[in-house]
């Protein structure tokens, strides 16, 4: 569905899609997800409304590399590289308490088991507050049928079975305690780890509610690190060891190793620790204590 909405809502059916790096001092990509490029001619942003092409616009936000307009024409709010929000986890994240899924005129979501707000199999949703957008999507996810007999558009066959949804109700209004839990947790070890020279914290924002879908830090000594907590029982993972752009599907774009040094960087240093809302004090300690045993080894 996302690739419909991206074909038929941005026209990028025929642009040429590149890999961006990470902004060193932010940790985040420095432009948003999808960008077009003009015959490799350099990168572009999008300086007019993607549906009605008014380049008649008023910032909404300016931060962390997110620049939001809302054109004056036809209302639709979108990024200037991206009109769609496409989100990992339930929208619980904001930005000076505006949901980071309302920042578009529409937003994805996932509900893949491993994500904060989840199901039992695999599903997502969309949201939006555009009536245009509502009807269209309600379309595209059953076959485009506007009634039995009538496909007004090619769509797909993409909804929630019931269980799933009745799944999918029953946590979504635990979203925010989800979210709090984790947000404590994550805090907490922030401070348990601030004092371990050999574990750099990255930057938290002012202004932004961070739901820690994951949380990663950079260490010293990374894969020596790794090791011993999964020895000691300590489910810490990379996410991920090799970037996307090395990926062998993506291969065809010509890149080679150095190409993004950033991204690079990360890859050798990033490491992730549990801090879901599940977890106890005392478990969190745990991982405290093992972080900083193995450094005074």
């Amino acid at each position: 569905m996302l690739s419909e909405i991206m074909k038929n809502h941005i026209k990028v059916e025929n642009s040429k899609h590149r890999i961006k790096d990470f902004n060193k001092d932010i940790n985040n990509i420095y432009a948003q997800y999808v960008q077009r490029v003009n015959d490799g001619h350099g990168w572009e942003k999008i300086d007019s409304c993607p549906v009605c092409n008014s380049e008649k616009k008023s910032f909404e936000l300016k931060k962390l590399d997110i620049e939001m307009m809302k054109c004056s024409e036809c209302t639709l709010r979108y990024h200037n590289k991206f009109p769609v929000d496409i989100n990992d986890v339930y929208n619980d994240k904001n930005y000076k308490n505006k949901s980071v899924g309302s920042l578009g005129s529409a937003s994805c979501y996932s509900f893949h088991p491993l994500k904060n707000i989840n199901i039992w199999s695999d599903g997502g949703v969309i949201v939006t507050d555009d009536a245009d957008l509502n009807k269209k999507f309600r379309l595209m996810r059953n076959h485009g049928l506007a009634d039995r007999d009538t496909v007004t558009l090619m769509g797909c066959n993409s909804r929630l079975d019931t269980i799933q949804a009745v799944v999918g109700n029953w946590i979504l209004p635990r979203a925010k305690s989800i979210s709090d839990k984790r947000i404590a947790n994550a805090n907490y070890l922030d401070k348990g780890f601030k004092n371990i020279n050999q574990i750099i914290i990255p930057p938290r924002p002012d202004g932004f509610r961070l739901v820690y879908h994951l949380y990663i830090v950079f260490a010293k000594d990374r894969d020596g690190l790794l090791r011993y907590c999964i020895d000691k029982g300590i489910e810490a993972k990379i996410h991920y060891p090799v970037p996307i752009y090395r990926q062998p599907a993506l291969q065809s774009l010509g890149h080679k190793q150095g190409d993004f040094p950033i991204s690079d960087a990360h890859t050798k240093k990033i490491i992730t620790f549990p801090c879901d809302q599940h977890l106890e004090r005392s478990q969190l300690d745990y991982i405290i204590e093992t972080v900083a045993g193995y450094y005074e080894k």
